[in-house]
């Protein structure tokens, strides 16, 4: 009888090995962030987060998603990757967290007035930005330039300051106040739009500026 019990509770035990086992690969510090910095290359990200649950590339760049359980919060970690070496790093609470580790969920649909957009904006980074800003100024067509600035709008959420900059694309304000309008639903930062009312020579541009922030 004793020998049965024993074998029974070295069963149990090996068992919930493998699930803690399992459940580490989910479950992790917060602090495993810290580890990630610029410049290293695919495996190390690997040998410290494992492999993506998502992943998406253009051209040079290419984003890795991981939906992790991060010290008690269901997080989102965006690794941005440039020629094989990280450049960018974001993370963030899933909305759709709960008290237990979820099975990864789609993302949360964005506003009802862009439901023809991809299901998640993601920030864009400043290298990423300088290298699209680099390329919308080299085009020598200003219908072409506003597409390529009207199609990062359905990608990509920017900040003030880079909002601005695009800007400075366009000779008239109306021009102006369209472009921006693209963008307006999805800037990072709201608090600054003093950075774009400077792209807008007229009170009327500047106070629709903070009305489409909803400022």
């Amino acid at each position: 009888m004793k020998a049965i019990i024993g074998k029974t509770a070295v069963i149990f035990m090996s068992l919930m090995g493998l699930g803690a086992c399992s459940m580490g690969t989910y479950v992790q510090s917060k602090h495993i962030l810290d580890e990630i910095h610029p410049g290293m290359t695919y495996e190390q990200v690997s040998n410290i987060m494992g492999k993506p649950d998502y992943r998406r590339f253009n051209r040079e760049h290419e984003e890795w998603e991981y939906r992790k359980w991060l010290s008690g919060s269901n997080a989102i970690v965006i690794v941005g990757f440039e020629e094989g070496r990280v450049t960018s790093m974001d993370s963030f609470e899933n909305p759709q967290s709960s008290q237990t580790p979820p099975t990864p969920v789609t993302p949360v649909v964005i506003p009802e007035q862009h439901s023809s957009y991809p299901a998640k904006l993601y920030r864009m980074s400043d290298a990423e930005f300088q290298k699209f800003y680099q390329e919308v100024k080299s085009e020598p067509f200003s219908d072409e330039r506003n597409d390529m600035i009207r199609a990062l709008s359905q990608s990509k959420r920017l900040t003030c300051r880079q909002c601005a900059q695009l800007l400075t694309f366009y000779s008239f304000e109306d021009e102006k106040m369209t472009a921006f309008q693209w963008f307006a639903p999805h800037i990072v930062d709201k608090e600054n739009y003093k950075e774009i009312q400077k792209q807008f020579d007229f009170s009327s541009g500047q106070d629709k500026v903070k009305q489409a922030l909803g400022i």
